[in-house]
């Protein structure tokens, strides 16, 4: 009779995954098409990227833009900009390392144009804690690999948040304690920010600042949705993917800032960059596994029922993992997260 039992369990499990995969497959291809839209939207006229545009070049690579074109020309602008001085902020040198990465060119032996090399992971150290924009520490930390100073960016963040109210950059925005969330490891501070973000929720999507309006807009909703992709909280990703979507969506595969407004570069690459790593969350498949007794069938059977039971964030109840994210750093579109928590 236990064996029966375990059969039909293994069966039942196997049968109610397909439609569930094909669901996935669906999704996940509808997604990677409005990633690429936008991607097309803002970058398909491009000719060339410089050291300068290392964030449009890289959320281009990460939304599967091909490189080839660019890469001679970039890797030459790089070094440039070394030589000129002007690569001279922890930011701009992980981006365009993460750039570097992409077009498989060597990170740890960079050549300038005097032929000598540098290190870009220990140029990043030697430039300390400098960022055109805190949101960029999302990178500095993807690229890094000194402990030490990962742990000293952690500081930095921490120091400039207010439990209650938030991140605290030209003011307490929604935009900023979402991508507060998606670098801290602090797991307090991260649901703290969740709940944050949820009081800017409306029924179209979220705003920046009730002192601003509470309008939802573009920029807001697709940062809420950048946060929930990192943390891996699917419930809620996909709900505030659909507000994103019915919402903002503007002509040409571009995003709007208002409500019913057009298509705006801003809004659109925010937009781009939470869909970049929303495709890859989306992209999870459920896949049933052989099962070898029936033992190992009953034992799936149960796995599966516990592990449902995940913590929740107070704000909004809903699953939420929080695993305190050092970073998430695409090293190749459809292949590979690496989370990397360094600091934790």
């Amino acid at each position: 009779m236990k064996k029966t039992v375990a059969i039909i369990i293994s069966v039942l499990l196997i049968i109610s995954l397909l439609p569930m995969a094909a669901f996935a497959g669906e999704k996940s291809d509808e997604v990677k098409a409005k990633m690429e839209a936008a991607r097309d939207y803002l970058y398909g006229e491009k000719t060339e990227f410089t050291a300068a545009e290392s964030l449009d070049f890289l959320l281009y690579l990460l939304a599967g833009g091909d490189g080839a074109d660019f890469k001679d020309a970039y890797i030459q602008s790089v070094k440039d900009a070394f030589e000129a001085g002007s690569m001279n902020t922890a930011d701009r040198i992980a981006l365009a390392g993460l750039c570097l990465k992409e077009l498989d060119v060597d990170v740890n032996a960079f050549e300038l144009n005097d032929h000598s090399k540098i290190d870009l992971e220990q140029k990043i150290v030697d430039a300390g804690l400098t960022a055109d924009s805190p949101y960029n520490y999302f990178f500095v930390i993807a690229f890094a690999e000194d402990s030490t100073y990962l742990e000293q960016i952690q500081e930095e963040l921490k120091a400039n948040y207010t439990q209650g109210s938030g991140y605290d950059y030209w003011g307490f925005g929604s935009d900023n304690s979402a991508n507060f969330a998606a670098m801290s490891t602090d797991d307090e501070l991260v649901a703290d920010a969740v709940n944050v973000v949820e009081k800017a929720k409306t029924d179209k999507g979220y705003y920046y600042l009730a002192e601003y309006g509470t309008d939802a807009n573009g920029n807001s909703t697709a940062s809420a949705l950048f946060m929930y992709s990192i943390l891996e909280n699917q419930d809620k990703a996909d709900e505030v993917y659909a507000l994103l979507v019915d919402n903002f969506t503007a002509e040409n595969g571009g995003f709007a800032y208002a409500l019913g407004g057009t298509a705006d570069n801003y809004a659109t690459r925010d937009a781009l960059k939470a869909l970049i790593y929303y495709n890859i969350i989306s992209q999870d498949e459920p896949q049933p596994e052989t099962t070898t007794s029936s033992e190992d069938a009953t034992t799936q059977a149960t796995t599966a029922a516990d592990s449902s039971a995940q913590q929740s964030t107070p704000a909004t109840g809903d699953s939420f993992a929080a695993c305190g994210i050092a970073a998430v750093a695409v090293l190749a579109l459809g292949v590979v997260v690496a989370t990397r928590k360094k600091t934790k």
